[in-house]
C-alpha cells in the first residue's frame, strides 16, 4: 500500500487539516459540522477522511459528541500528511523492492527536487557492490531526489555534500529524540549507572551541544569514579581527533575499576592486548 499526495503545488490535503484540528482540540470531541465548516467540505468527506486515518493506525474516537484523537497513543508516523507544506514532496510505502527504484521511476516523470520516497520495509533493499540491504520493519529506508540547478556543475565530491546533510540532521534528530525529556528518557536511565563511566563531549562538537557535559555530569553522579570531560578543541569523535589522549583517560577509568569490588565496578575482567595498531582492552561486565 502506498500514501501519496497530488501535484507540488496542490495545498495540504484533508487528512492534514483534520488531524490539525483533532490535534488542536487535545482530545476534546469535535462534532462533524463544525470540522466540515472549518475545512471547507461536506459531512461526508470529513467521515471519509476520518476513516482512511482511522485504517492508518491512528486513535481516533468517532461518537455522538464527535470526533476525538488521543493524544497520548498517537504514534509517530511517516506518512506525507505529516509533512506540513512539504506533504506533496512525499511518498509513503509499507512495503517496496527498493526505495531507489521508486524514486528512479518518480524521476524520469519529472519529480520535483526535494521529493521522498520512504518505505517501512524494503524487500530487495540494495547496498554498495551489488549487496543485498536486509530492511525489516522497524527501519526508516528512504530515498531523496536532488535536482541541481540548470547549468550547474558539480564534482563528484560535491555530489556527496547532500548526503552528508542528510546524515547529520538525521543524527541530530535521533540525538535530541533520544534525550527529551520524558518518563523513558536516557537521562533517567543515565541516573540508575551504578558502574564506572567516562563520557567525553568536544567543545567544537556541532552534533551534541558541549552543554550536554553539564548535564551528564548530574545524570552520572550516582555512578562510582564517573568522569565527564569537556575536551577544547573537539569535535564530535574525540576517539579519532585526540587518540592518545582518549585512550590515556580509558586506562585510568579501567585503572580505577580494578581497584574496586567487583560488584561495585561492574567489570569482572579487563584484559588489554596488544597487537601490531597498539593495546585494546577487552572488558567483561557483570550481568544485573
Amino acid at each position: 500500500m502506498v500514501y501519496q499526495t497530488g501535484t507540488v503545488d496542490s495545498g495540504p490535503s484533508t487528512k492534514a487539516l483534520l488531524l490539525r484540528l483533532l490535534r488542536e482540540e487535545g482530545g476534546r470531541p469535535a462534532s462533524g459540522e463544525k470540522l466540515a465548516l472549518a475545512l471547507g467540505v461536506s459531512r461526508v468527506a470529513v467521515w471519509k477522511a476520518v476513516r482512511a486515518l482511522l485504517k492508518a493506525g491512528y486513535p481516533i474516537d468517532a461518537g455522538e459528541p464527535g470526533y476525538s484523537i488521543r493524544p497520548e497513543e498517537e504514534p509517530d508516523f511517516l506518512y506525507p500528511w505529516e509533512f506540513g507544506e512539504r506533504e506533496n514532496l512525499f511518498h509513503h510505502f509499507l512495503r517496496t523492492e527498493s526505495t531507489m527504484d521508486r524514486m528512479r521511476d518518480f524521476a524520469l516523470r519529472g519529480g520535483d527536487d526535494g521529493t521522498v520516497v520512504l518505505a517501512e520495509r524494503q524487500e530487495a533493499g540494495r547496498g554498495r557492490c551489488g549487496r543485498n540491504w536486509v530492511s525489516p520493519e522497524g527501519g526508516l529506508y528512504l530515498s531523496v531526489l536532488e535536482r541541481p540547478e540548470a547549468g550547474s556543475r558539480l564534482s563528484p565530491a560535491e555530489y556527496r555534500l547532500p548526503l552528508l546533510r542528510y546524515q547529520i540532521a538525521a543524527a541530530r534528530a535521533l540525538t535530541a529524540e533520544y534525550l527529551r525529556p520524558w518518563p523513558a528518557s536516557l537521562w533517567r536511565d543515565a541516573a540508575r549507572v551504578r558502574v564506572p563511566v567516562l563520557a567525553l563531549y568536544g567543545s567544537h562538537d556541532r552534533l551534541v551541544h558541549p552543554r550536554g557535559a553539564a548535564r551528564a555530569a548530574r545524570a552520572f553522579r550516582g555512578a562510582p569514579g564517573a568522569q565527564v570531560l569537556l575536551l577544547p578543541r573537539t569535535g564530535h569523535v574525540a576517539q579519532m581527533e585526540h587518540p592518545a589522549q582518549v585512550a590515556r583517560r580509558f586506562r585510568e577509568m579501567v585503572e580505577r575499576a580494578r581497584g574496586m569490588p567487583e560488584r561495585a565496578s561492574g567489570l569482572s575482567g579487563v584484559r588489554e592486548t596488544q597487537n601490531n595498531f597498539g593495546s585494546y582492552y577487552s572488558v567483561a561486565a557483570t550481568a544485573g
